[in-house]
Parts: C-alpha cells; sequence; structure tokens
C-alpha cells in the first residue's frame, strides 16, 4: 500500500484527480482523535473558506468539546446513517459530491467515504479501505493524518495555479 502514496502523487501531476482536488471545498470526517497539528491544518481550512464535517456514531461529551473548540460546520454524533447526513449537508450547501472530500478509518464508513470524489485513508484502516482510498496519509489517526490530507488539498490547489494567498498560508503536513 505504501507504493500508493508515492503514485497518487505522481498522478497528482496534471490529472483529472488533480483537478478534482483543487475543487474540494467541503472534507467531511469520520474521525474524532485529532494532533495538534491536525487541529492548526483544520482551522486553516476553514480560515481559507473550506468546510469541515465530522459525522461520527461516538456521542460523549470529549468528542463534543473538541468538535466545538474546532468550530466545525457540521456535526453529527451518534449518526447511524452518515449518508444521509451527508446528502443534508450538500442539499442545504448547494454542494455537489464533486466538491466532497472524505476522510474515515473503517470498512462500515466505506459506503460514507465513496459518497465523496476524493476518498483519504490512514494507514490503519481497513484493507478494503486502503484498497478504495485515492489517498493513504503516511501519519495515522490522531498523529497529523487530517493535517497531511488538508496539504494534499493545498498543495494541489497551489501547482494549479488555483490559489489565493489565504489558501498558502501555513504549513498543512
Amino acid at each position: 500500500m505504501r507504493d500508493k502514496v508515492s503514485a497518487f502523487w505522481m498522478q497528482m501531476q496534471h490529472s483529472e484527480l488533480a483537478e478534482t482536488c483543487a475543487e474540494i471545498r467541503l472534507l467531511v470526517l469520520n474521525i474524532v482523535t485529532f494532533s495538534r497539528r491536525d487541529e492548526n491544518a483544520i482551522k486553516r481550512w476553514k480560515k481559507a473558506g473550506g468546510q469541515i464535517a465530522v459525522i461520527t456514531e461516538i456521542e460523549n461529551q470529549n468528542v463534543n468539546d473538541v468538535v466545538n473548540r474546532l468550530e466545525v460546520d457540521f456535526f453529527f454524533s451518534g449518526c447511524r446513517d452518515k449518508s444521509t447526513a451527508l446528502r443534508w449537508i450538500l442539499q442545504s450547501q448547494g454542494l455537489k459530491p464533486s466538491r466532497v472530500a472524505t476522510f474515515a478509518s473503517h470498512g462500515s464508513d466505506l459506503f460514507l467515504a465513496q459518497q465523496g470524489a476524493v476518498i483519504f485513508a490512514a494507514p490503519s484502516a481497513s484493507d478494503e479501505f486502503l484498497r478504495t482510498a485515492h489517498f493513504i496519509t503516511r501519519r495515522d489517526v490522531g498523529e497529523g493524518a487530517v493535517a497531511e490530507a488538508c496539504g494534499l488539498l493545498f498543495r494541489t490547489r497551489m501547482k494549479l495555479g488555483r490559489v489565493s494567498e489565504k489558501w498558502t498560508t501555513g504549513t498543512y503536513s
């Protein structure tokens, strides 16, 4: 699977997938453990006009506290039907799935992940999930994986010349 990381980046240079990454506006996460690096990247993503959704089955105060601190745009906890939650977000924001990247870590979220145009997975994800992902982060969940995903989206925008000043400030990976 590790070869998939470098192969992906090589494909990104002038591919349709690069074009898709450059148009992403919503990052949907089924991850509730974030490193400081992840938190900073999420804040920069939002400051630059990107949106964040956290859709999770988990329901507890610690998760609520983290999500509130990050000021995510959409938060669904205790959510059993994640695809319906994502469809609601898309309809309420007038977004198309082609503007969505997803990041989840286990097989039960495979259907949710496939609703986005770009699928990120952490190296600890299930084999089925790793085979489906467009990009496998080098870092794991809670260790900077989300920051790495944000960084890839930002770098793609820069390489394709579709980035304003506010998209380029800061370090994402």
